[in-house]
């Protein structure tokens, strides 16, 4: 199966699904209802996270380790463009980077967190310096501890959940507020 409108040489393209298939999602983030990643990126991304940075996996093994039954789709690559042999290819050729990530268990926050600071080489033997980034970094911290704290207390429907008291009065005003959405949402239907 060819695309005429691709006549670059060495370009290796693939594709999640074939032609008439779709490309499913794997899970979805119940808090915000959305599908996070489709079957095809987290089965690429678990080959990936199976190697080290010295493997010598290489495209080929990245393309049959696609699992039609997992994905739920045919997962397609086009090499008549492509010069090499796959079994060749380092997908480091492709994919290589070496980086450190941070987890999170929070949805919202994530964005928040203090960054890591690497240090140059310029200032690796500079104490100074080193202890100026240290306490750039603990000032960060603290102001996303200081705006956590701020967001929670802005609210006082929030403020009133997490003390726990008046849950009959929150309950009231819930089902007030669903009642008068629910006369306008009647209204503007008609």
């Amino acid at each position: 199966m060819k695309n005429a409108s691709l006549q670059s040489p060495g370009v290796l393209a693939i594709g999640s699904s074939k032609k008439g298939e779709n490309s499913y999602s794997h899970h979805l983030d119940s808090d915000i209802g959305v599908s996070v990643v489709d079957r095809f990126t987290f089965h690429t991304l678990a080959f990936f996270e199976k190697l080290n940075m010295y493997s010598n996996a290489s495209l080929n093994s990245l393309f049959n380790s696609y699992d039609p039954s997992m994905l739920l789709s045919t997962a397609y690559y086009r090499m008549d463009l492509y010069e090499r042999a796959l079994n060749e290819v380092p997908v480091t050729n492709f994919f290589g980077s070496v980086m450190k990530t941070i987890h999170t268990d929070s949805a919202y926050t994530g964005f928040l967190a203090a960054r890591e600071v690497e240090t140059p080489l310029s200032m690796r033997n500079n104490i100074l310096g080193a202890a100026m980034l240290q306490n750039e970094a603990s000032t960060r911290r603290s102001n996303i501890e200081k705006m956590k704290e701020a967001q929670l207390r802005s609210n006082g429907w929030t403020e009133t959940l997490l003390e726990g008291k008046n849950s009959d009065t929150v309950v009231m005003y819930g089902l007030g507020a669903m009642g008068v959405l629910l006369a306008i949402s009647t209204w503007l239907s008609m």
